[in-house]
Formats: structure tokens, sequence, C-alpha cells
């Protein structure tokens, strides 16, 4: 029950908000500042991996094969495993357009990269449009160091 104190308090934090509206205006564009410290300008982090393609199959125990794909290509340090998680869990496998699907763990980071890199966007997290080339490419450097630090499953 909203009592008549609790109005009072209310209409003087909204008075407070209006009187510093104009301090606020003044301190310029939404958003974050993002500070480039994993990447170079112009330079795609992925582009500075080593990669292989290689064919993901999973088989039952009976011998049955219930996944198969073929060329995927992934970080050469990547175990089979690794390569298998990423086909049959993560890669898309419609709506790409020339082969259909996902083919490269490349394809896979930039999909995601991007997707929060434009979320971001939407909604005004970014002071400015070089902020979000920052955060998505600084994005895809970190997900290469996870995966140097084995955050992928190593078999």
């Amino acid at each position: 029950m909203v009592t008549g104190a609790k109005l009072g308090e209310l209409a003087d934090g909204m008075k407070a908000t209006q009187e510093r509206k104009p301090e606020l205006e003044r301190r310029g564009p939404k958003g974050a500042h993002i500070p480039r410290r994993f990447t170079r300008p112009g330079i795609n982090p992925l582009d500075e991996v080593s990669y292989e393609k290689r064919t993901s199959r999973i088989v039952e125990p009976d011998g049955r094969v219930v996944f198969e794909v073929n060329d995927v290509e992934v970080p050469s340090s990547w175990s089979q495993l690794a390569t298998d998680i990423l086909a049959s869990k993560y890669a898309r496998r419609a709506g790409v357009p020339g082969t259909g699907h996902e083919t490269s763990a490349r394809q896979v980071v930039h999909r995601i990269a991007h997707t929060i890199r434009t979320f971001g966007e939407e909604h005004g997290y970014f002071k400015a449009s070089g902020e979000a080339e920052t955060f998505e490419a600084d994005m895809r450097a970190a997900v290469e160091e996870l995966e140097k630090k084995h955050a992928y499953e190593r078999g």
C-alpha cells in the first residue's frame, strides 16, 4: 500500500531527477566506452589461428551413425571431441548462404560475437559505432584465448 509519505518521497525523487536533467544531457551520449584490449584495429583475431578441415561423426554403440558432417574447419589444436561438439551442438544447420549450414568454427564465433554486438548497438550499449566494432573484435579474441586455455573439451 502506498501511503502519503511514500508518494511524497516519489515526488521528491522525480523532482530531483528533473533538476539534474540538464547535467545528465551534458554528459554526452549514453553507452559504454569500450577500450581495445586484445586486438589491433583492422585485424581479425580469428585469422591468427591455424585451422584444418575434419569430419565430425557421432556413432551409437551399435555402430549406427547418428550425425555426420564433412569438412568442418576447426583450430588445428582442437581434439576430435571438441570438433564433434562444435559441429553437432553449436553450428547452425540451416539458413547459411552458400553452404546451407555453418562449416567453420570461425563462422560460429563470428555469429555469436556479431549477434551480441548487434543487440548492444540496438539497445544503446555503446557510445559510438567504433566501440561496437572494438567490442566484437575483442569478443572474438576472447573466444580464441579461451580455446588456447582449453575452454573446449580436449580429448
